[in-house]
């Protein structure tokens, strides 16, 4: 019998990977007992560092027994760098974990008994994918330094390359990090709220080949080194855009309310299938363009089960979604309550000439939308991770909205709210879509009818 206590070491057997990446043991008497860098059916030696009623962390110290699944993941500092989860999985164990995480937050969050069966759709090279990077900038022994946070800490982790960043973001990445080193600047220091450099975030076209680059600073850099800059874009081929965002608050949050071009074009752009999308600092745009198209062709295959007579794209933001759709459906109108979102939806619609064919609208959900939909008018609610607030999901109920299409970034809100759903909606069908390769995260694209 197993009686789990803090800086005892156990004999765990791992069961599963659940939502967050880490895996958990349930030891004979005891709460469950979560740890990172294991796989599931591996016995492994673990000293236990938290304690609670209902739950326990351990830290991993020997995999006694490993999974047939284990491999020697590409990157050197996985197990210290907080961005990837699962590099010690081969890719075909990781689509099953993802799909595991799914259909355990279905039942023990949403509480539902029955789902279609899906498959979760990989990326044939799960690798250098990400078109979009956000780099903290530190100090270590006096030289500046860049990488990513260690989990759930503030300590940079340096690494050679990242690789699932698009290869542009890290050539680039290194070249800037040099600039700054010989012009003298330090990075910001949150403790002693000294300092000026605090990130740098790239953006990457995948399909372009454009790069752009955001400074992130206390305070605005000096005249000199924003006139270097305008060299550096000059030298850099690929380069076509510098801004310079300042972040004066004590905060996480990596942009500030403002950023200045400094250099350049406005955006750099990017193609999801034939669609041409504008790029900004602050645009929200899928990180992973490849995989993108298939999760968009995916929606539109759906939608024509209904054969919609008009599309409401809610939480449209720059409108890709919309926009995606516009050569296959007649009439769509996208909502969000952002300016920047909507202005940036225009511009993407002007580019794509189809300006007069969507039809985008500044305010929210619950204002903008009819009172009393069509039977065959659908709805597509892509909302951000916390997803759907409570006062949409009642607007969905009280108009008795028949068809709609719910893409989810995060597992557990999906399964809250479909279970909110679930005694006036059926899931029709469902697919998931493999958007984060090497990480726990995975995208869903549910398929929802209004139950008789």
């Amino acid at each position: 019998m197993v009686t789990v206590e803090v800086g005892g070491e156990y004999l765990l057997n791992i069961e599963k990977i659940v939502h967050g990446g880490e895996g958990l043991a349930r030891p004979e008497d005891g709460p469950v007992v979560f740890m990172k860098n294991v796989l599931p059916g591996e016995t492994v030696r673990a000293r236990i560092t938290e304690r609670k009623d209902s739950m326990a962390r351990a830290e991993l110290l020997e995999v006694v027994a490993e999974a047939d699944c284990r491999i020697e993941p590409d990157c050197p500092v996985f197990y210290e760098c907080g961005g990837c989860q699962l590099q010690h999985g081969d890719y075909q164990a990781q689509l099953e974990f993802k799909k595991s995480i799914i259909e355990e937050s279905f039942e023990r969050i949403g509480k539902l008994e029955e789902w279609p069966d899906f498959e979760v759709l990989g990326m044939d090279f799960p690798w250098y994918y990400r078109n979009k990077g956000q780099f903290p900038v530190g100090e270590k022994d006096e030289e500046l330094i860049t990488g990513f946070y260690r989990a759930g800490s503030h300590e940079i982790i340096e690494f050679p390359e990242c690789k699932i960043q698009h290869q542009p973001i890290n050539r680039l990445l290194d070249k800037v990090l040099e600039f700054f080193k010989e012009h003298n600047l330090m990075a910001y220091d949150e403790k002693t709220d000294k300092g000026i450099l605090r990130h740098f975030l790239i953006r990457s076209g995948f399909c372009t080949g454009q790069l752009q680059l955001t400074v992130v600073v206390r305070n605005s850099l000096s005249g000199e080194v924003l006139d270097d800059l305008k060299k550096f874009l000059d030298e850099e081929q690929a380069l076509v855009s510098i801004y310079q965002n300042i972040n004066t608050e004590k905060t996480n949050r990596i942009l500030g309310e403002v950023s200045e071009l400094i250099a350049g074009e406005k955006y750099i752009l990017d193609y999801i299938g034939r669609n041409k999308y504008s790029i900004y600092p602050e645009s929200f745009f899928q990180v992973n363009t490849v995989q993108t198209e298939k999760l968009y062709d995916i929606v539109a295959d759906y939608a024509r089960k209904i054969n919609p007579g008009k599309i409401y794209d809610a939480f449209c933001g720059s409108g890709a979604i919309a926009i995606y759709l516009a050569d296959k459906f007649e009439k769509i109108t996208g909502i969000d309550i952002s300016l920047e979102s909507i202005q940036s939806a225009r511009v993407n619609a002007e580019l794509n000439g189809i300006s007069s064919s969507v039809d985008f609208q500044l305010g929210s959900v619950e204002d903008l939308l009819p009172e009393e939909l069509a039977d065959d008018e659908l709805i597509i609610f892509d909302p951000p991770r916390k997803g759907l607030p409570d006062e949409t999901i009642e607007l969905i109920k009280e108009n008795r909205v028949e068809n709609i299409l719910y893409i989810s970034c995060n597992p557990t809100t999906l399964a809250r709210d479909l279970k909110n759903l679930a005694g006036d909606y059926r899931i029709e069908d469902m697919t998931a879509v493999d958007m984060f390769p090497q990480t726990y995260h995975v995208e869903t694209v549910v398929l929802l009818e209004r139950k008789e």
